[in-house]
């Protein structure tokens, strides 16, 4: 293709999510989070998004809106082969080209669905001169209409609603060709830290903050966690300069950085294990078993991590796991003594190189004047030593559990480098 003009070239875009089901709460519009950061990828920018239900008219409505202000609008949903096609009737109203079959879709179709010569099968079609992409694990294809309207060149992007067929469209087709109408691009790159608010992070990066331009610098809370997110938008010739600003960005918070990059936590905790051959076990008690959650999600996890006790209850905790009675009548389930008896007990019963245990108060009953609610005691052995950590997290239940875990897969990252 050759080189577009810059009325040619898209910009920005809009986002049309299609389904009643949307607008009731009872599907996640996932589509739009994952076009927002493909379209950002390639130097598109987004705007505003709209969600709207399988109503023609309003469809109507909502994808001339976009068009007064947009280069290309994106509709996922309402697609389909029969009188459920809404979507594609409307754009060939909107841009008046007649609806036709496009051989590329129908040597798809037949190819998917070797029945798909009977008389009652309707093929998809897309508005005449558009550009077809056809789905490889559905009936509706995608297709790339590009139109006059009011002077202005235009685009409109259709996509089928279900995301196993929408994102393997956008990823072997679609994206790789709307890449050419846009001469810019945007990298992304991502600090993520633990142990360390987002006021905090700021006030330490003020003024890179305070001085941003291009690159910028945005903070977000991740799970237990903040990510720190480093964008620049790349015209043709432009250099990466995200680099040096990382490289300060390390000099000031190296400390709570545990991946410059986009692998998670457990993700990180899991190398650290596998590449000094070393193994773990857990005692949970207030986090219920999700910490193990977390390790066991990743393959491979078998050669690291030896168990967990799940000792919700006191009764587990003494009858099951060995802590002494006494210590749970003296000090409470939560406490810096308990920790460390689950701990040791742990290394006892399982014999991992590092064995950790989780006690504390998520809420949102339980607490004490000493141990509020909100309160997790952490103990960590590793070979004939113990250490014990108390922490306090703010916040209702679910949040005091997605904190606790964090800070446990942290404990073990960093006790892997000591």
């Amino acid at each position: 293709m050759t080189k577009l003009s810059a009325a040619e070239q898209i910009k920005t875009a809009e986002i049309i999510a299609i389904g009643t089901e949307l607008l009731l709460g009872q599907t996640m519009d996932t589509n739009s989070f994952y076009l927002a950061e493909k379209l950002s990828d390639l130097g598109i920018n987004t705007f505003r998004r709209q969600v709207v239900g399988d109503h023609r008219e309003r469809i109507h409505d909502a994808i001339r809106l976009a068009l007064e202000v947009n280069d290309l609008v994106i509709t996922t949903g309402g697609l389909g082969a029969s009188d459920d096609d809404i979507t594609v009737q409307v754009v060939s109203d909107i841009t008046e080209l007649a609806l036709v079959e496009d051989s590329s879709v129908t040597a798809a179709i037949r190819k998917l669905y070797p029945d798909s010569d009977r008389p009652d099968f309707i093929i998809p079609r897309v508005p005449e001169g558009a550009k077809a992409f056809p789905n490889n694990n559905g009936t509706a294809p995608a297709s790339l209409t590009t139109f006059s309207y009011k002077g202005q060149i235009r685009h409109i992007l259709v996509l089928p609603g279900p995301p196993s067929e929408n994102i393997p469209l956008l990823e072997e087709q679609v994206i790789p060709y709307l890449s050419r109408y846009s001469s810019s691009r945007f990298i992304h790159r991502y600090v993520r830290m633990i142990g360390i608010g987002e006021y905090k992070i700021e006030q330490h990066l003020k003024d890179l903050v305070t001085g941003q331009t291009n690159p910028t610098l945005a903070p977000y809370a991740g799970e237990g966690g903040v990510v720190l997110r480093i964008s620049q938008k790349l015209e043709e010739g432009d250099e990466d300069r995200t680099g040096p600003l990382i490289d300060i960005i390390e000099e000031r918070l190296g400390e709570y950085i545990y991946e410059i990059g986009t692998r998670s936590l457990e993700e990180v905790v899991a190398e650290k294990l596998h590449s000094h051959d070393l193994t773990c076990a857990f005692a949970e008690s207030c986090t219920g078993g999700a910490l193990s959650a977390r390790l066991v999600s990743l393959p491979g996890t078998s050669n690291i991590f030896k168990g967990s006790i799940v000792s919700y209850s006191s009764s587990v905790k003494k009858d099951v796991l060995g802590v002494d009675p006494a210590i749970i009548e003296k000090y409470g389930v939560v406490s810096a003594e308990c920790a460390q008896a689950m701990a040791e007990n742990c290394r006892r019963l399982l014999k991992a190189d590092l064995n950790l245990s989780v006690t504390g108060f998520a809420g949102p009953e339980g607490g004490t004047p000493e141990n509020p609610v909100g309160t997790v005691y952490f103990a960590l052995t590793h070979g004939d030593s113990v250490s014990v950590y108390r922490k306090y997290f703010s916040g209702n239940r679910q949040r005091v559990i997605n904190y606790a875990v964090a800070t446990a897969l942290d404990l073990l990252r960093r006790s892997c480098t000591e």
